[in-house]
């Protein structure tokens, strides 16, 4: 029987060893820890330092809006800028709007006016922008409450349509502002709009606002027509009214007569004097009779009117105005105004030629030669003024005739008419008018002082303004010595003072005589 070997165990030391290395080189193997977060971006230092330079130089004035335009070349650079250019931007104007805010330092209101425009182009529609915005569209500065308000439209606020009316309205003399405004409200122009467009209309903005207004009507065709008569016929903003016939005689609407007609009724001056170019614009005869209908009612405004009337290219006109001073049932100040506003602007080179030929001037004469002695101090005040601009010196006597009655309460405008028609007769009767009546001298004064030529008066008349320096009246020695400067085109080479001694005076007006006869005789 065979006795097997032994057999052979390994020792526990053995065994642990692959064991001991297995877990060594588990433990090499383990992964390290995480590397640290990367640095948090940080605004470029070169363009934070340029948007605090633009903020603090938006007070400046610059053609090319360079500060601005700083501003938003900055914020366009990266997200982190935008934000930075939105946030300081917002301090700066909010800053502005604390108690006692002036001086350096604060944005005056046209910074934050460029501060608004600026937000415009890179503020999106973040909740803080928003609120600014709509603080500065309650500014009383229009230009300030229009580029907030322009800032607003381009975000689709409706809101900011009172805001934008209002300051189209008071920036009337500011193209800049009214240009901007406008183009912020034309986002909004549409039906529904119409009303309040139209009621926003008024004398400063109407022609600014002509353009976007329309564009709340219909298309062109009778359904724009029809809108525009009703406006016409019906809104109680007159120049709501004005805007639709405006639109309707450019249109050549056949109902733009009839309206307008109508619209004489109406008690806005600026709609009837619109309304009377309308009829003015229809020409000729039918344009004089339209517009004499509208002085033959005895209008408030009838100089207005008159002076439309004036206009007509038919001497139908001179004869409605003839016809209205001849009536003594009119009112005088329609009467003076036909005189005044008509009869007295014919020789004017821009009134009509058919108004300045000789029938309808004629026609004119002989009725203000009649007026001037009218009952009416007003009535004859006018026809005075209105004779020494049509007439000439064959007027002179008739004017003469008035100036000679006593009491008269005229004798200012005949003096007037006499200086501007001119002639030896005019002369005679001023110069002697100027040494026996102090409460016309200064009317004699000015009109021989007017007058042309005066250099040109007989020798006679001119020794005897002279004789009026030797008057014992200071007043007439004054006024006569004014008079004889005008006549040598403002010098005094004689050196006469009206307020010296006696004797010096005297030596004076013997070197005026001597002047006065060597001009006469030719040296």
């Amino acid at each position: 029987m065979e006795v097997s070997a032994p057999v052979k165990r390994p020792s526990p030391i053995t065994l642990s060893l692959p064991i001991l290395l297995t877990l060594t080189l588990a433990a090499g193997c383990t992964n390290p820890p995480p590397p640290p977060p990367p640095p948090a971006p940080v605004l470029d230092p070169k363009v934070s330092q340029r948007i605090d330079e633009a903020l603090d130089l938006l007070n400046n004035n610059n053609i090319e809006e360079r500060w601005r335009n700083q501003l938003v070349d900055c914020a366009q650079s990266g997200d982190l800028a935008r934000s930075a250019a939105i946030e300081r931007t917002i301090a700066k104007v909010k800053k502005s709007y604390e108690p006692g805010a002036a001086g350096p330092g604060y944005l005056k209101p046209v910074g934050r006016r460029r501060a608004f425009e600026a937000l415009d182009k890179f503020g999106g529609e973040d909740g803080q922008v928003m609120e600014v915005l709509q603080q500065g569209a309650k500014e009383s500065n229009a230009e300030v409450r229009c580029a907030a308000g322009a800032a607003l439209a381009n975000r689709g606020d409706e809101g900011a349509i009172p805001a934008l009316l209002s300051a189209v309205k008071e920036a009337k003399d500011d193209a800049t502002t009214v240009d901007h405004g406008v183009k912020a409200l034309e986002r909004f122009a549409k039906p529904e709009r119409r009303d309040q467009f139209l009621g926003a209309l008024a004398l400063e903005n109407r022609k600014a606002m002509t353009g976007v207004t329309l564009a709340c009507f219909p298309p062109e065709g009778p359904e724009r027509t029809a809108a525009l008569r009703a406006v016409a016929k019906n809104d109680a903003n007159p120049f709501a009214r004005m805007f639709a016939l405006e639109q309707l005689a450019l249109a050549k609407d056949h109902e733009v007569v009839d309206l307008a007609r109508a619209a004489l009724d109406a008690g806005s001056p600026p709609l009837r004097t619109r309304a009377l170019t309308i009829l003015l614009d229809q020409g000729g005869e039918v344009a004089a009779k339209e517009v004499g209908a509208a002085l033959e009612k005895d209008p408030p405004d009838a100089d207005a009117v008159a002076l439309v009337l004036v206009r007509c290219e038919s001497p139908r006109a001179v004869e409605i105005a003839v016809s209205v001073l001849d009536d003594a049932g009119k009112k005088p100040g329609t009467r003076a105004a036909a005189a005044r506003s008509v009869l007295g602007r014919l020789k004017l080179p821009e009134t009509s030629a058919s108004l300045r030929a000789d029938a309808p001037r004629e026609l004119a004469l002989t009725a203000l030669r009649r007026a001037i002695n009218d009952p009416s101090d007003e009535v004859g005040r006018a026809a005075c003024d209105a004779l020494g601009a049509m007439g000439d010196e064959s007027d002179a006597e008739a004017l003469v005739i008035l100036l000679s009655k006593p009491g008269t309460d005229r004798g200012d405008a005949a003096v007037r008419a006499l200086g501007r028609i001119g002639g030896a007769v005019a002369v005679e009767k001023l110069v002697d008018t100027h040494a026996t009546n102090a409460k016309l001298r200064p009317a004699c004064k000015e009109a021989l002082s007017g007058m042309k030529n005066l250099d040109l008066l007989p020798f006679d008349q001119g020794m005897l303004l002279i004789r009026q320096l030797s008057s014992d009246e200071l007043d007439l020695r004054k006024s006569a010595v004014s008079v004889l400067h005008a006549m040598r085109g403002g010098s005094d080479v004689e050196d006469f003072d009206p307020s010296g001694e006696k004797a010096a005076r005297e030596r004076s007006v013997d070197r005026w005589r001597a002047w006065w006869k060597k001009k006469k005789s030719g040296g």
